[in-house]
């Protein structure tokens, strides 16, 4: 007993045995999705485990390749990514910023990977402490029609890229302008 003690004491005073830097960064990259979110999440999810199979013709390490280039050109730090081989090779993707109102107009460069082939998608864009602030999907050809998108945005987190998202104009004082709901945006 007492000589475990004495090793435990000198690894931890060498070093030895601690969390490496690697490990703290991962767990600090944790990402919190709300159950909204969650919920958005695993609406895609079935979206994409549910339409017509097509083999593979995006294979894992080439879209990897090519969602590094691309989040090095968005300047946005990838950082988890779930590749799915289903409906010809796709994956899910999380993205972090300092800046994630700027990073979600830049998702465009990110998903050209995707994108271009009309290929699924599910990126989630998070802050620095890991949570979950915008969650955008894509599914081709579900159900015979064209496809499907989907979209979740944290309270208070306005990143202008959801397209028919209901808006409130404030109140404006002095001007007898009471606060309305406008429905949805047409960008």
């Amino acid at each position: 007993m007492r000589a475990a003690l004495v090793a435990l004491v000198l690894l931890a005073a060498t070093g030895c045995g601690s969390v490496t830097e690697q490990a703290q960064e991962q767990r600090a990259l944790d990402v919190n999705w709300p159950p909204v979110a969650q919920g958005t999440r695993a609406q895609w999810y079935r979206g994409v485990e549910q339409a017509p199979p097509e083999p593979v013709t995006l294979p894992e390490r080439e879209l990897e390749d090519a969602l590094a280039a691309a989040s090095n050109k968005a300047s946005v730090r990838l950082v988890r990514t779930h590749y799915l081989p289903l409906l010809g090779g796709t994956a899910e993707l999380v993205v972090q910023s300092t800046e994630p109102k700027a990073a979600s107009q830049k998702l465009g460069e990110l998903l050209g990977p995707l994108g271009r082939d009309n290929r699924p998608y599910l990126v989630t864009v998070v802050n620095a402490a890991g949570a979950a602030l915008l969650v955008l999907g894509w599914t081709p050809h579900l159900e015979g029609a064209v496809g499907e998108g989907l979209a979740w945005e944290a309270p208070r987190f306005d990143s202008g890229v959801i397209v028919g998202k209901p808006v409130t104009r404030p109140e404006i004082p002095g001007a007898g302008f009471p606060a309305v709901s406008l429905g949805a945006t047409s960008k």
